[in-house]
């Protein structure tokens, strides 16, 4: 696989490159920098915790030096997924299209809505996506590659993404990586989606993707300033119009496996660089108020 093709894949199996709706600019922040990095202390071990955006702009690098200091003490880094192996970001890959695809030459025309096939078929046309291409693939594969295509198109590229760059470097260092998740259970809930909550998703994909311009920047902005609030408020205007039980599904339930995880390294005498979809920090049920409910000390940096 090339390198192209490993970050789509990681791109695009992160689950986090939401769909994003108008929303408020991030606000002021006072004279004291702050950074999408939480430090978070238990018993005996030492959690880094880094808000990623998958798919990013070069001038988002040189990254601040705290970022990168942090990732330097840690022992380990832990990412969403780990597709650290060609091999594995080759399975993963199959099992993406495997799963995202329906069988006997069935077509996605077939399980659309008559709104959500209109708007399909007016992005169609505009070429960036060719139709053979995604005509037996689910809604919910069609979604990611139109969000993939209209980030690119933008200069957002997942081969800037904090996820690919932090795991280069720990490549290059010889660090350790883990993972909060694996392929499997990320596609596995995709594939779980009723043809409904699919249908939702592309819409929503090709709808919102028509005005995300401005609200990309924006999103840039609050990652860049730390500005979780910021943050929370883009998430949740992304996300409002969607059935609660989804984002259930896509956010909390995730929200706390994961935090379980993290737990878990607190436990133990050793430190960890954890690099981890920012939409998963936020918000009441995000890792952080999960977190800080735990009584552990979270710090932002």
């Amino acid at each position: 696989m090339t390198p192209r093709k490993r970050a789509l894949a990681i791109a695009a199996l992160g689950l986090c490159c939401f769909a994003f709706t108008g929303a408020a600019p991030p606000a002021a922040v006072d004279s004291a920098p702050k950074h999408f990095l939480w430090k978070v202390t238990g018993p005996t071990g030492i959690v880094y915790l880094l808000g990623t955006i998958h798919a990013a702009k070069a001038d988002l690098y040189p990254l601040p030096a705290i970022i990168e200091d942090s990732f330097e003490k840690a022992d380990k880094l832990i990412e969403e997924i780990d597709i650290s192996e060609p091999a594995e970001a080759e399975r993963a890959q199959r099992r993406l299209i495997e799963d995202g695809s329906y069988p006997n030459g069935d077509a996605i025309t077939n399980h659309l809505s008559e709104v959500t096939r209109t708007h399909l078929a007016a992005y169609l046309k505009q070429g960036d996506l060719p139709e053979p291409a995604i005509a037996h693939m689910r809604p919910w594969l069609v979604s990611m590659l139109v969000e993939q295509h209209e980030l690119q198109r933008m200069g957002f590229d997942p081969s800037y993404g904090l996820d690919q760059h932090f795991l280069e470097e720990a490549r290059q260092s010889h660090k350790q990586i883990g993972a909060l998740e694996d392929v499997e259970s990320q596609v596995k809930l995709l594939s779980s989606l009723s043809e409904e909550f699919q249908d939702r998703l592309l819409l929503s994909s090709l709808v919102d993707m028509e005005k995300s311009h401005e609200v990309l920047d924006f999103l840039t902005q609050a990652w860049q300033s730390g500005d979780d609030a910021a943050m929370q408020e883009l998430i949740t205007s992304s996300v409002r119009d969607y059935p609660q039980p989804l984002m259930t599904k896509l956010f909390d339930e995730r929200n706390t496996a994961m935090t379980a995880k993290i737990e878990r390294f607190l436990q133990t005498p050793k430190s960890y660089f954890v690099a981890v979809g920012a939409g998963h920090l936020v918000g009441d049920q995000g890792i952080l108020s999960q977190l800080r409910r735990k009584n552990f000390k979270v710090q932002q940096l």
